[in-house]
């Protein structure tokens, strides 16, 4: 971390450390070699095995292979400790989430659980609500919510519900218009509503080009702000276009960005102008990495 200290170890601290480790690591290989054993004659041992090396290293997708088979075969011997069992999943995935946010396996099994379990939605949203709070623009929780909706409505999430989702886009987009994940769910969350029902287009240009000319160099606001000109989430008029290129060549004039520049360069194709090769020739000089896209 920036700012701290770095902190002497004694060659007696290195040396306790260092067997700390190695008792780790023995503790690791023993509880893999058990696991991958895969013997399901106890299934009460299967699932305690699991929970240790979970807890040690919750990207051990095959640890998590295994306690799933254990479940299955709860299932066909009694079905009520196979609900309680699954109940269980749920509080052991919330334990593991808040410190491993990031895990693609703790997601998929927290997935496998609900969709087993059945009922309403309602504890994983709260779940997701609190890691958002957490890290507002962690990617699996956006998509781990996207999915709960989905799940709760059979792919036909109703008008008020995506209402519901745009307005807490807004309100982590306002904490932080750097949001990227927040900006790509609004997206989504449109996509989900007849045109007619969707925010005006000019309301949307409007709040995003709040976030551009605050920050220019921000690349989240500018991706919304090239979604919303693509022409799939609005019918964006001629006039529209004009007005939008007006602003940004100010902005640019201002403050030469990439992302400007990007921005008047789409502008222009979309008004069908002839391609402006000193645009072209500032993004070159600008972001010299992808200078074979620029020139094609």
């Amino acid at each position: 971390m920036h700012n701290v200290r770095r902190v002497k170890h004694t060659e007696e601290q290195k040396a306790q450390r260092r067997k700390r480790e190695q008792h780790d690591i023995q503790k690791f290989q023993k509880l893999n070699a058990e696991v991958i054993k895969r013997d399901f004659s106890d299934l009460g041992r299967v699932l305690l095995l699991t929970t240790q090396m979970l807890k040690m290293c919750p990207e051990h997708y095959t640890a998590w292979n295994v306690r799933r088979e254990a479940i299955l075969k709860l299932e066909e011997q009694d079905q009520k400790v196979y609900i309680d069992q699954l109940k269980h999943e749920l509080e052991f995935t919330a334990s593991l989430l808040p410190q491993n946010p990031k895990i693609h396996w703790i997601w998929n099994h927290r997935r496998w659980t609900a969709i087993r379990l059945g009922g309403g939605m309602e504890h994983e949203l709260k779940l997701v609500n609190l890691l958002l709070a957490k890290d507002p623009r962690n990617f699996h929780g956006w998509t781990y919510r996207r999915w709960v909706l989905r799940l709760q409505f059979n792919n036909n999430i109703p008008a008020s519900e995506v209402e519901k989702e745009l307005k807490f886009t807004t309100e982590k987009i306002n904490q932080n218009f750097s949001n990227y994940s927040a900006w790509h769910h609004r997206v989504q969350q449109l996509k989900q509503l007849p045109l007619e029902l969707r925010p005006q287009l000019s309301a949307e240009l409007e709040y995003v080009l709040q976030a551009v000319f605050m920050d220019p160099n921000d690349q989240s606001a500018w991706l919304y702000y090239t979604w919303l000109l693509e022409g799939d989430l609005y019918t964006v008029s001629t006039e529209v276009l004009k007005e939008q290129l007006d602003m940004i060549e100010e902005l640019y004039s201002e403050d030469r960005t990439a992302y400007a520049a990007r921005a008047l360069l789409q502008l222009k194709s979309l008004l069908n102008m002839e391609r402006d090769q000193k645009l072209v020739d500032d993004l070159i000089e600008m972001d010299p990495m992808h200078k074979n896209r620029y020139r094609v």
